[in-house]
């Protein structure tokens, strides 16, 4: 098949900004060095595992993992999108947060298994954005507040996604506390 899977990554000096009332900047990039290098490592089992950043200090610390970077033009999950659709030159791509946690490979082979041409795959996080999204060719990325609704009313007849390690995502003190409890 030939899958890209692109896993957006920020500078870790600056990602999680939202986990700082419990967590100090050195204890959030930790915590999203570690979480994304598992979601690397979980995507390349299945394709052609890349980061998509801004930062070249994420790039550096990619290569040091032995993953590629491709490097957005601008920032965003959006221009994210479009460097890995460009990136993947027409092969079939999955844009896969780094913050899930719960993430499993199953979830990356079901998503993979529902990707054929002319097919759209996405997974809704617990807040209504975005987790997970695969395809071929273009796609209108628009990520944001309720991003998983307005992905899905561009293909309609996309196939949905749903399970616990695509809809935990790592973003709030709620977030971890909800984590911690349930022994992750």
């Amino acid at each position: 098949m030939n899958l890209v899977i692109g896993v957006p990554v920020k500078a870790f000096g600056i990602a999680k900004q939202r986990l700082s009332p419990v967590l100090n900047a050195e204890e959030r990039s930790r915590l999203g060095m570690s979480v994304a290098a598992r979601t690397l490592e979980l995507a390349s089992q299945h394709g052609e595992a890349v980061v998509l950043t801004g930062d070249k200090e994420v790039v550096l610390w990619a290569a040091k993992l032995g993953f590629g970077s491709v490097l957005e033009s601008q920032s965003g999950l959006d221009a994210a999108g479009q460097a890995l659709v460009s990136h993947a030159a027409g092969r079939p791509w999955i844009l896969v947060h780094a913050d899930l946690p719960q993430l499993q490979t199953t979830d990356l082979e079901k998503a993979a298994a529902l990707i054929k041409p002319e097919s759209t795959v996405i997974a809704a996080s617990w807040d209504g954005g975005t987790s997970l999204l695969g395809s071929t060719g273009p796609f209108p990325f628009t990520y944001g507040a309720g991003s998983f609704h307005k992905h899905l009313s561009e293909r309609p007849w996309a196939h949905v996604l749903a399970s616990p390690g695509l809809s935990m995502d790592l973003d709030t003190p709620t977030d971890l506390e909800t984590l911690q409890s349930m022994n992750v």
